[in-house]
């Protein structure tokens, strides 16, 4: 069994790091806020009480933070940052959903170090953590892949290699975004729907039933029926990632429909949208 770091233990962070503890790893953990890894204590985790400390052991480390700051925090801080502390055989595997370059940067104060980093960022929310049921979308060379597969198996259902460096951040930002644009739509045309008093119900009946529906889409159409915005994919971190694509886009790229959606999470977020990607819906109502 490997020894094994895990730093972040958010809702996401926490159901991943249960699972390699369930499949009987060594596993030390650190989180800002210490009181979040008292459920791992007792399957059986060591808390370090800084990044530097959690990794002084590991074969492997896992980040899921929650962007670049946090990223670049934890790792790269001057006296209790993870960089520093890794072992020279160790491989950093970056779960987080951040900017393409920040991971970049990573990579370029990684290779500085002698040490290596890859990114793993998964598709999926709560539910599909909570089951297994991640897709990891990793950017790594054949060989880094090997390595952390069976880790990954072990929390989730699928692994996409997508390609080397940060080829995984790229394809993670385009999912969270291509979510984001159609939940943002349906919940536009939804209160189009309710102008008209057709029963919105009935309208997302048919409407899942039509190619133009993925089960996604379908799911997040139920929450926004039934008014329930309890956090899956938090409605700031939403917006938050059309953020880091547009920034990583720069003016060379046009993007005219993910920059415009990205400015509706945006003001969503402002109005008090609610804690989940579904809560865009209280903009239309």
């Amino acid at each position: 069994m490997s020894n094994i770091a895990f730093l972040g233990l958010g809702n996401m962070g926490v159901r991943m790091c249960q699972h390699l503890l369930d499949a009987g790893h060594q596993v030390v953990v650190w989180n800002r806020t210490a009181a979040r890894a008292k459920p791992l204590l007792s399957l059986g985790a060591t808390m370090a009480l800084t990044p530097k400390l959690a990794v002084a052991n590991a074969d492997v480390v896992f980040s899921m933070l929650r962007d670049d700051a946090a990223s670049s925090e934890v790792w790269l801080h001057k006296q209790q940052g993870a960089l520093m502390a890794l072992k020279a055989e160790a491989l950093a595997v970056e779960c987080s959903t951040v900017s393409v370059g920040h991971f970049d940067k990573l990579v370029n104060r990684f290779e500085a170090y002698g040490r290596d980093i890859i990114c793993a960022p998964v598709a999926g929310s709560l539910p599909q953590a909570e089951q297994k049921k991640l897709i990891f979308l990793v950017g790594a060379s054949q060989a880094q892949l090997m390595r952390i597969q069976p880790l990954l198996n072990v929390m989730g259902a699928v692994v996409h290699h997508v390609g080397e460096g940060s080829s995984g951040v790229v394809l993670k930002l385009m999912v969270n975004s291509l979510l984001g644009v159609q939940v943002s739509l349906l919940a536009e045309l939804l209160g189009f729907c309710e102008k008209f008093d057709v029963n919105p119900r009935k309208a997302m009946d048919i409407l899942a039933q039509l190619p133009v529906v993925s089960p996604a889409l379908a799911s997040a159409a139920q929450g926004m029926l039934a008014k329930n915005f309890a956090p899956n994919f938090p409605i700031d971190l939403v917006a938050k990632d059309f953020k880091l694509l547009l920034a990583d886009a720069g003016q060379a790229i046009k993007l005219p429909v993910t920059k415009s959606t990205g400015a509706v999470f945006t003001a969503c977020c402002e109005k008090g949208g609610g804690d989940n990607i579904t809560g865009v819906y209280k903009c239309y109502m």
